[in-house]
């Protein structure tokens, strides 16, 4: 029987590591609450990095809604039960949300995808997935963080779960000019 990492967050939680196959048996023993503000808090991601565990999620005065007064909060932790918050971002007339960890290059990313409101609150009318902008922001070593920055070429594009392979792409034209 496998024991996982359970983390509360409000109402929310996250169970961790997730089994690889065949499905084993998970016993969740401890729930700790490990960030309360009395905002809506919730989309989280949990990762690992550095010896450090990270969480993050979105967190927002005025509810589950569009609102461009959501920020992205970073928790890190040694052990998974003592957390400080290490970083926190917004974008400005954007509602961020849904943020997930990248490790990529020996840097931690945090991305979130970002709706546009202009000015508008709450922002509900209008949306459209044109105005849709990925924004991140990262770190070498976990305590300073730099960004948020636009990510080019997010424009009308949701990005929800990336990934960093050691695999090299290489095109058949490519491939065939090598293997003259």
């Amino acid at each position: 029987m496998k024991r996982g990492l359970a983390i509360a967050l409000g109402s929310a939680f996250v169970l961790g590591p997730i089994a690889a196959e065949p499905p084993s048996k998970v016993e969740v023993s401890n729930i700790r609450r490990v960030f309360r503000n009395g905002k809506h808090n919730a989309f989280t991601d949990l990762t690992r990095f550095q010896d450090r565990f990270y969480l993050t999620f979105r967190s927002c005065p005025e509810g589950h809604g569009v609102h461009s007064s959501a920020s992205v909060i970073i928790l890190a932790s040694d052990d998974a039960i003592q957390w400080e918050q290490v970083n926190r971002f917004r974008v400005e007339d954007r509602d961020t949300r849904d943020p997930h960890f990248l490790i990529f290059k020996s840097k931690l990313f945090v991305y979130s995808g970002t709706w546009y409101c202009n000015g508008r609150k709450p922002c509900r009318e209008n949306l459209d997935l044109n105005t849709q902008l990925g924004y991140a922001a990262w770190s070498l070593n976990g305590r300073e963080w730099k960004g948020p920055i636009l990510l080019e070429g997010t424009l009308g594009h949701y990005i929800w779960r990336a990934t960093a392979s050691t695999e090299r792409r290489i095109s058949a034209a490519a491939a065939r000019s090598t293997s003259r």
